[in-house]
């Protein structure tokens, strides 16, 4: 499966990228979700959000269906606030696991961005992206 939300590789197979940006209300939602084969990553994690006066959002990151990291933002009631997404989240993304970046929301909607960017190591198979009719 190629584009918005999945992993993608650069053609020389030394990166790996993936962005995803949705409006959420009151709900849970699935950003980005890949499996690596035989190689890890070595990359970062970013996520953006402009919380409204008393807005709730929790970020999880899930290897095969387990919570390995999880930051809650919570606004207040009285401010504006911009989730962090100068500061990256650092990660290394082991062979053959399922990664789901998930991120639920508790409040009405706004327009959250979440993007993956890595370094690969070890051997991967590119896929043919030639689009064929």
């Amino acid at each position: 499966m190629q584009g918005l939300s999945t992993l993608q590789f650069t053609p020389d197979n030394k990166r790996a990228y993936a962005y995803n940006v949705l409006s959420v209300d009151n709900a849970t939602a699935t950003f980005i979700e890949f499996n690596t084969l035989s190689y890890y990553l070595v990359g970062t994690i970013q996520m953006g959000r402009n919380m409204k006066a008393s807005a709730e959002t929790d970020f999880q990151v899930l290897f095969n269906d387990v919570k390995v990291y999880s930051a809650k933002y919570d606004n207040g009631a009285g401010q504006t606030l911009v989730m962090p997404t100068v500061t990256p989240l650092p990660i290394i993304i082991p062979p053959f696991t399922n990664v789901k970046l998930v991120c639920e929301v508790n409040d009405a909607a706004d327009t959250i961005a979440v993007n993956f960017t890595a370094n690969v190591h070890g051997t991967i198979e590119q896929f043919d992206l030639e689009v064929k009719e």
